[in-house]
């Protein structure tokens, strides 16, 4: 079904490798980003620490396979331990296409750490908006000046970032009519930390506008 506040150039993802997409403290934001990207994605990882295992979070008609599956680590910067617990969802579409859908209970530092950045496990996507450093929000700056760099080494060549400027640069922040499809040529491009991001998308808004960037290595 097509909807009006998903708009992405379709040469932007038919490049990437079909891999992963990863969503720190996602919540119940799960439907968007599984409508725009499950035709390319084929691992979904969304972490909050509000996220129960007994739960389903996928479309059930679909389901084929759930696994259970416990991490267990320490901290960098205080030893202290932390659990990850993940639901492993697997779905097969009517045209015979499987994708997974990984639902961490735990903080999405933790998560990156060892699921992704432990694993060596590359991103197509990078997704990321609707927080704050107020209550209820992570406080954590994913696209901020000291830890943008460790998103983009964990992407793929040409991998995507989505955010809505939620604790991030102020590159990323764009001011667009609410549930308006923009003109995306009309959004600007900028570089920062060596890499160049394209306006490739739109996503509707949360905090504000949720654009889709293509990044390239400078």
């Amino acid at each position: 079904m097509e909807r009006k506040d998903v708009v992405i150039i379709p040469d932007a993802v038919r490049g990437l490798s079909g891999g992963a997409l990863f969503y720190p403290s996602a919540g119940a934001d799960l439907e968007i980003p599984l409508h725009a990207f499950r035709p390319w994605i084929s691992d979904f990882w969304f972490v909050d620490q509000s996220y129960a295992v007994e739960n389903q979070y996928g479309p059930r008609d679909l389901l084929e396979d759930v696994r259970l599956e416990e991490v267990n680590g320490v901290t960098l910067r205080s030893g202290s331990p932390y659990r990850i617990a993940i639901r492993h969802e697997t779905y097969r579409t009517e045209n015979g296409r499987t994708f997974t859908i990984h639902a961490c209970r735990g903080r999405g530092y933790d998560a990156f750490r060892s699921l992704i950045r432990g694993n060596g496990r590359k991103l197509s996507v990078f997704f990321h908006r609707g927080d704050s450093p107020g209550e209820g929000g992570s406080n954590f700056y994913w696209l901020g000046r000291k830890r943008l760099v460790n998103v983009l080494q964990q992407l793929e060549a040409g991998g995507l970032v989505v955010s809505d400027g939620s604790l991030a640069l102020k590159h990323f922040r764009r001011s667009i009519a609410e549930e308006a499809s923009p003109d995306l040529s009309s959004i600007k491009s900028f570089e920062a930390k060596g890499y160049r991001f394209e306006c490739v998308g739109y996503l509707g808004h949360r905090y504000g506008p949720t654009i889709v960037w293509k990044t390239s290595q400078l």
